[in-house]
């Protein structure tokens, strides 16, 4: 599995996720797209809005799960936490 964070610029959300990410789960490696950098990626991922955290199966070449946006207190069922528990 592969953990996939795809931000831009001028997203405080992402950057909330990526401080998250780094002191939560610091020995946590995952792959930083910047969609201002790497246009390409919105339509690869089929990105729709930033930050989105995308967990992929390396086996598969599949998509395994998907969240996006970044809000601790979102009621969302699926945390960032849950697909870091994935990684192992």
């Amino acid at each position: 599995m592969e953990l996939i964070m795809i931000s831009q610029t001028v997203c405080s959300g992402c950057r909330l996720l990526e401080n998250y990410l780094k002191n939560e789960h610091p020995d946590v490696e995952y792959k930083y797209i910047n969609i201002d950098k790497e246009s390409e990626a919105i339509e690869s991922y089929g990105v729709t809005s930033t930050p989105t955290l995308i967990l992929w199966d390396t086996e598969d070449d599949t998509e395994a799960m998907r969240k996006v946006g970044f809000n601790i207190n979102s009621g969302d069922d699926t945390t960032v936490d849950d697909f870091v528990e994935q990684l192992d």
